[in-house]
């Protein structure tokens, strides 16, 4: 099997288990408590990609903890903590829509820590993105509060944020590694706020139950996470990135089947603006092809930690 097909395969397998996330998410939501549930989660996939990090990366364990511990912050308690809370109540589809919003962030937030140039991919990126969320806050805001929009758009800057940090490690630390570290000291900064907030794990779970958490720990995190490090390490990581896209489209798709969710017509025209949005800012429509991505935007859609 060639290089293309091999990787091509690693990618869309891993954004399907990451797309899975959403589905299993929400049906772990309606008995677990939403920091409770991604505590526990990202603790015992640390645990699990530790096992890993071993095997494949012995001889560099050697991480940055100071800016891992940042990025923990950032990447898993802020991300997860804001997206689980808001997922809470609303579709598993519009919160991957709404969370992968971020490449639009990152582009609006380059040229003011980067000094990074305001292209015209970027300017179109940004205004197709806000107007993609203007039309699902509407819809959302005839049916339900906004609060938990919100909540996923700030899980989506934190996520940004956390990628400006990201740049900043050194390039030979283990990406195996860096994600232990951070999935760890994120998932007890989770646990800890759960305590605060008097939310606990429910041992006495259904065989049900105890299986999705083992699909969003194992396949979803672990495992998504993986095979996506293994796609960008076997083939050429602009072609990658493109594979990223997939993740809203399967996470509606199984959210649709799983669930039995329904896209309104509001979450179909959004979505739609969105994913144009994302196409842009990642250079993929033709028009757009002559200008230069940004770096920070190619580390977004590239090499972006998606323990999501």
């Amino acid at each position: 099997m060639n290089s293309k097909k091999t990787q091509s395969i690693a990618l869309v397998v891993s954004a399907l288990t990451l797309g899975l996330g959403f589905p299993a998410g929400k049906i772990l939501l309606r008995t677990i408590p939403p920091i409770a549930l991604v505590a526990w989660r990202f603790i015992a996939a640390a645990i699990f990609v530790a096992v890993v990090a071993q095997i494949a990366d012995r001889g560099r364990h050697r991480v940055p903890v100071g800016k891992v511990a940042l990025i923990g912050a950032l990447q898993t308690a802020a991300v997860m903590g804001l997206l689980y809370t808001g997922m809470k109540d609303l579709s598993g589809g519009t919160s991957a829509i709404l969370l992968f919003t971020n490449p639009i962030w990152v582009g609006a937030l380059s040229p003011l820590f980067l000094k990074e140039k305001m292209t015209a991919a970027k300017t179109a990126s940004l205004v197709f993105g806000f107007i993609g969320i203007v039309v699902l806050l509407g819809g959302i805001s005839s049916t339900g509060s906004l609060t938990p929009v919100f909540m996923v758009l700030g899980a989506s800057v934190a996520w940004a944020v956390s990628t400006i940090v990201s740049k900043k490690l050194p390039k030979d630390t283990s990406s195996w590694w860096v994600s232990t570290y951070q999935m760890g000291f994120g998932g007890l900064g989770l646990l800890a706020l759960s305590f605060l907030l008097h939310q606990s794990y429910p041992l006495h779970q259904t065989a049900s139950e105890w299986f999705w958490m083992f699909v969003l720990t194992v396949p979803c995190t672990a495992l998504g996470f993986g095979l996506w490090q293994f796609g960008l390490r076997h083939g050429d990581a602009t072609r990658a990135s493109t594979f990223l896209f997939l993740v809203p489209f399967f996470a509606v798709i199984l959210s649709t089947l799983i669930l039995s969710e329904k896209v309104a017509a509001y979450e179909a025209v959004g979505s739609v603006l969105i994913i144009g949005a994302l196409l842009i800012s990642s250079g993929r429509l033709p028009f757009f092809k002559q200008e230069k991505k940004s770096s920070l935007v190619a580390e977004a859609t590239d090499t972006a930690n998606l323990s999501a």
